[in-house]
């Protein structure tokens, strides 16, 4: 079974992931809402527990949302920042290069 995004990888796999993390956060946190709307609030719930649980929960869930709207916010940022600072520096192209001749190392061993 192929599952999506395991030929991602680096910016795109981050951004796919927080974007996943988003999504099942905002879900949670409408069924949390939709739960003290039913019962009428945290603290006229049938036990404190459960009014106290859904409080916690919603707090975590809130939390999570932040977290992955953060990271979303600086993947899309450091994504192209690097893409930039890679064409600029020419990181990961001609490091092979013989500076006299131009060839590449391995083809100057048979010499």
């Amino acid at each position: 079974m192929k599952l999506f995004g395991r030929e991602l990888e680096g910016f795109a796999k981050a951004l796919v992931v927080f974007v996943a993390m988003l999504l099942v956060t905002s879900g949670l946190c409408g069924m949390t809402n939709l739960l003290e709307a039913k019962y009428g609030g945290w603290y006229s719930l049938p036990n404190a527990f459960w009014g106290n649980f859904l409080g916690f929960a919603g707090i975590i869930v809130g939390l999570l949302i932040m977290a992955s709207a953060i990271g979303i916010a600086f993947t899309l940022v450091a994504w192209p920042i690097a893409v930039l600072y890679r064409r600029i520096t020419n990181s990961g192209k001609n490091r092979a290069r013989n500076p006299i001749d131009g060839r590449d190392d391995e083809s100057n061993d048979s010499r």
